[in-house]
C-alpha cells in the first residue's frame, strides 16, 4: 500500500480527528511542541541581523561592502541572509521584542502546522501525528534560535510539503523493477500536481536571499527529483522519459532561481568556496554529541525508522537514500539535525502509522476475550467529558508555564557584557574596538543605539565580509599560542602572534571576556601600553594608555571613575539591553577649576 490520499483509511481517520477529543489532542500536542521551541534568549548575532536589516530599510539599499569594522574597509560583503534580516528588522521596528517573538512563534506554528495538516490529509492517525510532532520539536529545539536559519528550516518544511503533495501515492513502496515486468501496481501520476512543482522556482529564489541553507535545500530537491526520475524510468520504461525530462527541467529551474540574488553567480561560487574551508571555530558545524540530551531526538528517529521499516516492510527508495544522507549530515554537523527531523516527519509517517495499527490490532486481540466476558463497551461520548477536561487542563498548563517564554525576549547578563557596555557609553569610550567574537554584534547594536562612533575589529559575519587573514589575527589573540581548541588558519597567514591584534590598524579599546584566559593573560602583560578601565566578573575593558590614562588627553578617564571589581553579572535584561542614556555625574574633586 502506498502512502497518501489513496490510503483507504483516509476517510475514516479524517472523520475521526474531527471529533472534539482528537481536535483537543492535536491542539495540546502542537501547543506542547511550541513550548519546546520557545527558547527566548537572544542569540549572539541577533543585534547584527536587526541592525543590518534596519539600515537597509532606512536607506533602501543593500550594503555591498564590509561595514561597522576598521579592519576590512572596502572588502566585499556577500550577505546571504538579506530577506531574513529585513524581516527581523521590520518585526523589531514594529513591536520590539514582541515583534521578534511573534515572528519566531509564527515560524514555529508554520512548521508544526505544515506537518500536522499534511499528515492529517494523508489519513495518518492523530496519535501517530502527536508522536511525530513532539519528536520533531525536541529534535529541532536546540537549534530554534533567533537567527536566519529558522527561516531556512521553515522553507524546507514548505518544500517537503510541496513534494509530498505532488508525489502523493508514490511514498512507502519500492518502485525499482524491470519495466517489462507485468503489473498494474504503479503510483498515480497527476499532471496537475506535477505542474505545481514550478512553485520550487519562487521558493528557491526567496531561499537564496534568506539563508545560506538554500544550498543544502537545492541539493536535496535535485536529489529527490533525480531519484524519483529513476523510479519513473523503472516503472514506465521509455514511456516515462517525458516525466524524467519534466523532473530534470524542474531541477534546473530551481538551480537557476538561486541566481536571482544581489550577487548573481558570485553567491553560489562564494558558498562553494566557503563550504570547502573548515569552520572548526563555529559550534554549529561540530559533530552531534551522540550521548547527550541533544541527541535524544536523533536516536528516536533512527530507532523508530529501523523498527517501522522492519515490521512493515515498507521501503521507499527515494526516501531511504535521502534519509541515510541526512542522517550522515546530521551526525557530521549538528546544524543539519533539524533537516533529518523534518524529512523523517513527512516520510516515515506512513510506516509509523501502519506500525501503530499493527500494535493496536495485536492488543485488541489479546483483550477481546476479557472485554466480551465483562460485557463492556466503549464509553459513550457524553461519558468521556473527563478526557476533554484533561486535554483542556493540559493545554492551559502548557500555555501558563510557557507564557513568559512566549512574551519575553531576554539577554543573559552572565553571557553578555551589559554592564560593561553601559559603562563604555557613560564614559564616551568609543573608537576602534577589539571585541570578543560572540559579543561583537551585540556591541554593534549598542554602538548604534547609543550613537557611539565605534567600529569593531571582527564580528560574527565571519568570512562573508572578512578575509581569512584578518580572522586569523583575532582568533590568534583570543585563543593564544599552543591552544588545543580546533582552529583553521590560512596558509597565507604568518605564524601565530597574539600581539598582532594590538598593532593591526591601531585599535583604541578592547572589550574581552574574562573566560578567555589567553586574551586576559596577554593583556595583563601589556600594562606599558594599555590600561584597565573597567572590570566585573564577566568582562574587561582596556584602553590605550596614551589616550585614556594621560590627564592631558581629551579622552582621559580619571582613576576614580574606573570600575575595577569582581561584581557578579547575574540575571537577565530585556531586549535589546542597549545602554540607557543617563547623565554622567563627575565627582567634585575631579572638576577642574
Amino acid at each position: 500500500m502506498t502512502d497518501g490520499e489513496s490510503n483507504p483509511e483516509t476517510t475514516a481517520t479524517t472523520t475521526a480527528w474531527l471529533t472534539r477529543d482528537w481536535a483537543l489532542w492535536l491542539v495540546a500536542v502542537v501547543v506542547s511542541a511550541m513550548s519546546l521551541l520557545a527558547m527566548n534568549e537572544a542569540d549572539p548575532d541577533l543585534w547584527g541581523h536587526v541592525l543590518y536589516g534596519r539600515e537597509a530599510l532606512r536607506s533602501g539599499e543593500l550594503e555591498m561592502q564590509s561595514s561597522w569594522n576598521y579592519t576590512a574597509i572596502g572588502y566585499r560583503w556577500i550577505n546571504h541572509e538579506n530577506l531574513a534580516e529585513l524581516a527581523l528588522a521590520a518585526a523589531d521596528n514594529w513591536a520590539g521584542a514582541g515583534g521578534l517573538l511573534a515572528l519566531k512563534l509564527s515560524l514555529s506554528l508554520l512548521v508544526l502546522g505544515l506537518v500536522t495538516g499534511r499528515l492529517l490529509s494523508r489519513g495518518v492517525h492523530p496519535l501517530t501525528i502527536g508522536f511525530i510532532v513532539l519528536v520533531l520539536a525536541q529534535t529541532i529545539a536546540f537549534h530554534w534560535h533567533f537567527r536566519p536559519q529558522v527561516f531556512g528550516y521553515a522553507l524546507f518544511a514548505i518544500v517537503l510539503t510541496l513534494l509530498d503533495w505532488c508525489f502523493a501515492g508514490w511514498a512507502g513502496a519500492w518502485w525499482l523493477r524491470d519495466p517489462r515486468t507485468p503489473t498494474d501496481a504503479v503510483p498515480p501520476y497527476s499532471s496537475f500536481r506535477m505542474r505545481q512543482l514550478w512553485w520550487l522556482v519562487p521558493i528557491g529564489a526567496v531561499w537564496a536571499n534568506t539563508h545560506g541553507s538554500f544550498v543544502a535545500g537545492a541539493c536535496i530537491v535535485v536529489a529527490y527529483l533525480g531519484l524519483r526520475a529513476i523510479e519513473a524510468f523503472c516503472m514506465w520504461g521509455s514511456a516515462g522519459w517525458g516525466r524524467v525530462k519534466r523532473f530534470a527541467m524542474m531541477a534546473t529551474a530551481l538551480l537557476l532561481a538561486t541566481l536571482l540574488n544581489p550577487y548573481g553567480p558570485r553567491l553560489p561560487l562564494w558558498m562553494w568556496e566557503a563550504l570547502n574551508v573548515p569552520r572548526p571555530e563555529i559550534d554549529d558545524w561540530e559533530r552531534l554529541p551522540l550521548l547527550t540530551g541533544e541527541a535524544l531526538g536523533f536516536w528516536t528517529i533512527v530507532l523508530t525508522t529501523i523498527w517501522a521499516s522492519w515490521r512493515t516492510r515498507r521501503i521507499d527508495f527515494t526516501h531511504t537514500v535521502l534519509l541515510i544522507l541526512l542522517t550522515w549530515q546530521g551526525v557530521s554537523h549538528i546544524r543539519h539535525l533539524p533537516w533529518l527531523g523534518m524529512a523523517w516527519a513527512f516520510w516515515m509517517a506512513g510506516p509509523l502509522d501502519q506500525l501503530r495499527r499493527g500494535i493496536v490490532a495485536e492488543m485488541n486481540r489479546h483483550q477481546s476475550e476479557a472485554i466480551i466476558a465483562a460485557g463492556s463497551a466503549p464509553a459513550p461520548a457524553s461519558g468521556r467529558w473527563w478526557i476533554q477536561g484533561g486535554l483542556v487542563l493540559w493545554i492551559a498548563t502548557v500555555v501558563c508555564t510557557s507564557w513568559p517564554q512566549w512574551t519575553e525576549l531576554r539577554v543573559n547578563r552572565g553571557e553578555y557584557p551589559v554592564a560593561a557596555l553601559q559603562y563604555m557609553a557613560d564614559h564616551d569610550l568609543s573608537g576602534r574596538t577589539i571585541v570578543t567574537f560572540n559579543w561583537a554584534q551585540y556591541a554593534l547594536g549598542c554602538f548604534d543605539a547609543a550613537e557611539m562612533p565605534s567600529r569593531v575589529a571582527f564580528d560574527g559575519r565571519f568570512r562573508t565580509c572578512y578575509p581569512q587573514q584578518v580572522i586569523d589575527i583575532y582568533f590568534d589573540f583570543l585563543f593564544g599560542k599552543g591552544t588545543t581548541y580546533p582552529r583553521y588558519r590560512s596558509p597565507l597567514s604568518p605564524p601565530v602572534d597574539p600581539e598582532r591584534a594590538l598593532r593591526y590598524e591601531d585599535p583604541e579599546l578592547i572589550l574581552i571576556s574574562r573566560k578567555q584566559q589567553p586574551a586576559t593573560n596577554l593583556m595583563a602583560q601589556q600594562s606599558a601600553d594599555w590600561v584597565l578601565l573597567y572590570q566585573d566578573s564577566l568582562a574587561q575593558v582596556w584602553g590605550r594608555r596614551d589616550l585614556f590614562d594621560d590627564p592631558q588627553s581629551s579622552r582621559y578617564v580619571p582613576v576614580l571613575e574606573r570600575q575595577l571589581t569582581d561584581q557578579p553579572q547575574v540575571g537577565f535584561a530585556q531586549w535589546p539591553a542597549v545602554p540607557v542614556a543617563r547623565h554622567r555625574q563627575v565627582p567634585a574633586q575631579l572638576v577642574r577649576r
